[in-house]
């Protein structure tokens, strides 16, 4: 179903990352840090960097409104 599975990905982080974001969609979540966290559980957010490293992830994230730029870059 996903084009993507956890264990194709290098970080473990990820893989779990992944994983939570994954359980959430197949249970009709949102797909936001507050599904994520709670897909994680308290422990395993913690392993992986807490709260601040999704922040950080999710902070990262490519957005629609700098397509035009993105286009300039890749083309």
């Amino acid at each position: 179903m996903f084009i993507i599975r956890p264990e194709q990905l290098y970080s473990s982080k990820l893989q779990q990352i992944l994983s939570a974001i994954q359980s959430a969609h197949k249970q009709g979540k949102p797909i936001d840090i507050i599904s994520v966290m709670e897909q994680l559980g308290v422990q395993t957010l913690e392993s992986i960097g807490g709260i601040g490293y999704l922040t950080d992830l999710a902070g990262s994230v490519p957005s629609a409104e700098s397509l035009s730029f993105y286009q300039e870059v890749v083309s």
